[in-house]
């Protein structure tokens, strides 16, 4: 029940902190090219999904779209499994990753980052793991990890369009 007061403090402290009542969006707008646009997103996947790209450009966009889509299905997951905290921890699932996905098109190769604070979305994998023999919940876990080194390396050595 914290979580939203602490984001709206946030953007309450960023609009007194610049004088304007829409700071969030001013900076990030000012300072990362970026202005919030679902629509502006969609399109990004979608071009980067069906139109010929640059090897480079194509594969930022093809790890949003599985960490969204990803994300869309572990909240199903959750909000449908007993104990997964119901209505208000799909609800904030959803909404994580409506907000993640409305900061928009200027920067959208790193929309992933704002599904960090989503991390309820892990409970279902974690039990499906949780119930697996340990040599095969590390394998998975390791794997994953590997798998989000080489994304990080690739981003700070290949990627050349970050502000």
């Amino acid at each position: 029940m914290l979580a939203p007061i602490g984001a709206l403090g946030y953007l309450v402290w960023v609009a007194v902190a610049l004088g304007r009542w829409d700071g969030f969006g001013f900076m990030e707008e000012r300072g990362w090219n970026s202005t919030p646009s679902l629509v502006g997103v969609w399109h990004q996947i979608t071009a980067g999904l069906t139109r010929p790209l640059q090897l480079g450009y194509r594969v930022p966009v093809y790890v949003l779209f599985a960490t969204v889509a990803l994300a869309a299905v572990l909240t199903v997951m959750l909000w449908r499994r007993r104990g997964g905290g119901g209505l208000p921890v799909g609800a904030f699932a959803w909404a994580s990753i409506v907000l993640g996905l409305f900061i928009g098109p200027g920067y959208f190769h790193a929309e992933a980052r704002f599904l960090m604070p989503d991390f309820p979305v892990l409970l279902p994998p974690a039990v499906f793991l949780a119930r697996r023999d340990a040599r095969v919940a590390a394998a998975v876990v390791c794997g994953l990890a590997l798998l989000s080194a080489w994304y990080g390396g690739y981003l700070l050595t290949e990627w050349t369009h970050s502000p």
